[in-house]
């Protein structure tokens, strides 16, 4: 499973945010996992469509209604085709493969256990499905087997035109296609993950993915088309007259009218998704989803059609210890269990609906339901409880766990006494026939029920009586008080009735809708939730209705139910949109500056002023540039300037030398845009080396490159002049004046290659004796002269490397400042006997020293590993074969918390090869963490086919300097390319 595929199913889980202006605080919204979702949809004809999704679930429609279908698995289905209404195949999770013969569906084995996501086919006995990982199945009308895909990223989504002519797609922009006898990938214009295929004919293929990507075939090559969106699109069909239709996330709906894409209804960011769609033409399309939710389209308009879904779940009643631990109870025995981050269903071992629930401490919670339903949870497994009563049970509430009450249908009321199960005992007198929906009380001699005809009870720990006031007609549905002179009931049309120790009085909200539920965290913070999605708060003055959004039908949730957990606040109920249990979760103001954390601009420090100067959406408080709108931090190069990277290497333009070559940050040798290569590995650069390829030359010298100076001559011995001997040390006549050789063992004191300077010339090139320390020879009025010495009289001249060599300086110093140099990180200087003497470095191995602190900075390395997926043990990469280069996101999992930021860290790699020609960072996508794995940082890379096999490294370092307690932490990370 891919980085993308957690997207999704996290947006599943987690998706709608409401917001509210009272106390500050926040309501969120809760999906239970109890939803339908339908994840494709396919048909033979406008009568004969199925739509498949998570739990196994089928449903199909005869062309007037929806019906649920058996499909003998509870697999994850993802993807569905068939040749006809009695040859259909759906694949999904773990390998799924189930096919319908037209009256029955059946497993089909093939040998996998990986993730199918998409299947079509050419014939019967010509079928193939796609998954994860490039897995290819082929069904030839047997048995299915596993095909190359020439892919190793997830494939999402298939069709062809033909048996000879089929396209598959999938991650990283990956396109493959099938000739009829092999698979091969295809150039794409984009490395995003795109998620379904669809077309009308051979040349008019589309393919959609993520951010409103959609891609066009011609039937030679593939081009990037405008859609209109950003939104994540998952599923497209082709109609056969060349008009389309794509769906996505947050209810998007595309048509392509055969010239341009525009919307088919307007997207909706608090609606689900849509991730599949078909149709028999442009006026007869479905489209399904998130929720349960199918929707079809006439030629004119969208309309849903309901399906009548038979796990559908109403929450009715929440109640938690604290905030970490808090319990939902609802229709057919579901209890949900919220740890602080997420709900997760319980067994709990009955079908029977549960209207109430009350937690008396973490491993002591009950719960009460139909047919006098009674569970008890001790930590670990929920178990009935016995007593004697058939009646519906709608509340229960405790002093203790030993002094439990319940209420129900026909005046039942029971107590627990914690002496056994099965003491459950009738605690009201007979005579009491009416509906009591709810029971609460502060003390074992201070509890209150409610119900039916305006019914008040008190029970003062001996007796059950009724209180009197003047609302005798309502149907009173919850009680809540936060002391004893501070109650609160709610019923029918709007009922808001207040005790204040000696009076009961009717509160007017403004509402005539039914209240189900009130709950609070004090008296002056009071929730009461209603039937036609309602929620009002009381601040202890005034009622006040609380900005909840409608949902994308125009519906509301209905809540029957809430509850207090430490300080938060959670209404229950059922979705109307979708039919899936809702729960509402209040949160408030972290930092108690009377701000909504979702409307704060620095939600955890304290600023009511919400001062934000640069206007860039984050409070002065909390950003550290509040002067510049373009950063929050300083990161390397300060607020004011751009950490702008021109270049793509890592290094920021404000700290690199050569903003504009990938390759250098310090011109060095040679200068930006040149490489300081040294191929004899001499020590100089190829740029200033007369001769690159010979490590013992600069120069070519008289006899050039690659040959010794001593190898080209041949001066064997001066030769004699007029009259004299021409062997020996001497002879008559005056001896030669010039060396025509080598002058090995010459008593004269020339150099075997200097030239006299006494004949005539016509260039300076005529006199030069090719020696630096001799300086430079000249030819003046046709004759040679010598030069002068490059060198100063207290200066080594070496001809060798042609510099001149300054002295050793000779330090004198009277104490230590005379020998400062200023540079702190090389360490103190100091004084002794007169002579300056270097200091020691101040920092230890884990440290690194910074000149513009002054002070040494400790080096955090943290452990790490590399994997493309999140849960993969080791990182599959591989370099491609059709393309020049494959872009990928690498993600780096970190074992110990960390803390990247993208604008303050700097990413390199390194490796076997040439990293010029191996593995770059893909400048196009940013260095990011995801929100829902924090502990994982996303690096986009991309592979050069030459790049060398074996193993490379990805460095990140992020610099904390700017932190009260500065240091600097390296992340460090080996992946293998095959």
């Amino acid at each position: 499973m891919n980085r993308q595929i957690f997207k999704i199913i996290f947006y599943f889980i987690i998706t709608i945010f409401f917001i509210c202006n009272a106390n500050g605080g926040e309501w969120q919204d809760h999906a239970t996992p109890q939803t339908a979702w339908f994840m494709d949809i396919w048909g033979s004809s406008a009568s004969d469509v199925f739509t498949v999704g998570i739990e196994g679930r089928i449903v199909h429609y005869n062309g007037s209604s929806w019906s649920a279908m058996q499909s003998g698995t509870s697999e994850y289905l993802y993807g569905i085709w068939g040749l006809s209404g009695s040859d259909v195949f759906a694949v999904g999770r773990n390998g799924t493969i189930v096919h319908y013969n037209g009256s029955v569906w059946s497993g089909m084995a093939n040998g996998h256990n990986r993730d199918l996501r998409g299947v079509w086919g050419g014939a019967a006995n010509n079928v193939f499905a796609v998954g994860v990982d490039g897995l290819m199945l082929h069904y030839n009308g047997i048995e299915w087997l596993e095909v190359p895909s020439s892919t190793i990223y997830s494939l999402w989504g298939i069709w062809g035109s033909s048996a000879a002519d089929i396209f598959a797609v999938g991650d990283f922009g990956t396109i493959v296609h099938y000739d009829g006898s092999t698979w091969s990938e295809m150039a794409s214009p984009v490395n995003r993950h795109l998620r379904a295929v669809w077309g009308s004919s051979a040349t008019n293929v589309f393919a959609v993915g993520l951010d409103g990507i959609i891609l066009h075939y011609d039937g030679t090559t593939w081009t990037q088309m405008n859609s209109g969106t950003t939104e994540w699109l998952y599923d497209i069909w082709v109609a056969p007259d060349g008009r389309a239709c794509a769906v996505g996330f947050h209810h998007v709906i595309l048509f392509f009218d055969g010239q341009d894409w525009s919307e088919s209804i307007p997207i909706d960011p608090d609606n689900p998704g849509l991730y599949g769609v078909w149709g028999t033409s442009a006026s007869d399309v479905f489209a399904a989803g998130l929720h349960g939710m199918i929707k079809h389209f006439n030629g004119s308009s969208w309309t849903e059609t309901p399906w009548p879904d038979d796990t559908v779940i109403w929450l009715m009643d929440a109640s938690g210890s604290s905030a970490t631990d808090v319990f939902a109870v609802g229709y057919r025995g579901t209890i949900q269990h919220y740890d602080g981050s997420s709900w997760t269903e319980m067994v709990s071992n009955t079908s029977r609906h549960l209207y109430g629930v009350w937690s008396a401490a973490e491993n002591d919670v009950f719960a009460v339901g139909k047919s006098g339903s009674v569970l008890r949870y001790n930590g670990s497994t929920w178990s009935p409880m016995v007593n004697n009563k058939t009646n519906i049970l709608y509340s229960v509430w405790g002093s203790s766990a030993t002094n439990v009450f319940a209420a129900g249908d026909n005046g039942t009321i029971l107590h627990y006494d914690g002496n056994g199960e099965e003491n459950w005992v009738q605690s009201l007198p007979d005579g009491i026939t009416v509906q009591l929906r709810s029971i609460w009380g502060r003390s074992a001699t201070d509890v209150y029920a409610v119900g039916e005809g305006g019914t008040v009870l008190h029970f003062d720990g001996y007796e059950w009586t009724a209180v009197q006031h003047n609302l005798s007609t309502s149907l009173f549905n919850s009680i809540w008080g936060s002391s004893g002179s501070d109650i609160f009931i709610v019923g029918s049309a709007g009922t808001v009735l207040h005790y204040d120790g000696s009076t009961w009085s009717q509160m007017d909200i403004n509402v005539n809708n039914t209240l189900y539920a009130v709950c609070g965290r004090s008296s002056e913070d009071v929730f009461v939730f209603g039937l036609a999605g309602n929620i009002y708060h009381y601040d202890g003055y005034d009622w006040s209705e609380m900005q909840v959004a409608d949902l994308p039908d125009g519906t509301r949730n209905w809540f029957y139910g809430c509850g207090t957990a430490g300080n938060e606040v959670f209404g229950v109920g059922v979705h109307r949109f979708g039919n899936i249990g809702s729960i509402m979760q209040h949160t408030g103001d972290s930092d108690n500056d009377t701000i909504s954390d979702s409307s704060d601009n620095c939600p955890d420090i304290y600023n009511p002023d919400q001062n934000d100067t640069d206007a860039d959406g984050l409070g002065d408080a909390c950003d550290g540039c509040p002067l510049d709108i373009d950063k929050v931090e300083a990161g390397h190069c300060g607020c004011g300037i751009s950490d702008n990277d021109t270049d793509t290497d890592g290094t920021p333009d404000c700290i690199d030398s050569c903003p504009d070559d990938p390759e250098k940050i310090d011109p060095g040798f040679c200068g930006c845009g040149i490489s300081d290569n040294d191929t004899d590995t001499d020590g100089t650069p190829d740029c200033i080396d007369g001769c690159p390829d010979d490590p013992d030359k600069l120069e070519p010298g008289t006899c050039g490159c690659g040959v010794g100076e001593s190898e080209c001559t041949s001066d064997t011995g001066d030769t004699g002049g007029s009259g004299g001997s021409s062997g020996g040390g001497g002879g008559g006549g005056s001896s030669g004046s010039a060396d025509s050789g080598n002058d090995e063992g010459d008593s004269d004191t020339k150099t075997p290659t200097e030239t006299d300077l006494d004949h005539e010339c016509t260039t300076d090139s005529d006199c030069d004796d090719m020696l630096f320390c001799n300086g430079t020879e000249l030819c003046i009025d046709g004759m040679c002269v010598k030069g002068s010495p490059p060198c100063e009289s207290d200066e080594i001249c070496d001809d060798e490397n042609f510099m001149c060599i300054p002295p050793a300086p000779v330090s004198s110093c009277i104490d230590k400042n005379d020998c400062d140099d200023g540079i702190f990180c090389n360490g103190a200087e100091s004084c002794i006997d007169g002579e300056c003497i270097a200091g020691e470095l101040p920092c230890v191995s884990d440290q690194t020293c910074s000149e513009s602190l002054g002070e040494c900075i400790d080096v955090v390395t943290l452990a790490a590993s590399t994997a493309l997926h999140p849960y993969a043990d080791e990182i599959k990469i591989q370099k491609p074969v059709l393309r020049n280069s494959r872009c990928l996101e690498l993600g780096v999992k970190l074992e110990s918390e960390h803390n990247f930021k993208s604008a303050t860290s700097i990413v390199t790699i390194s490796g076997p090869g040439n990293i010029s020609n191996g593995v770059k960072i893909n400048s196009f996508d940013a260095i990011s963490t995801g929100s829902y794995y924090e502990s994982i940082i996303w690096i986009p890379l991309c592979i050069h086919k030459y790049a060398t096999s074996g193993q490379w490294t990805v460095k990140i370092e992020t610099d904390m300097t700017h932190a009260d307690a500065p240091f600097i932490e390296i992340i460090e990370a080996q992946f293998k390319i095959k």
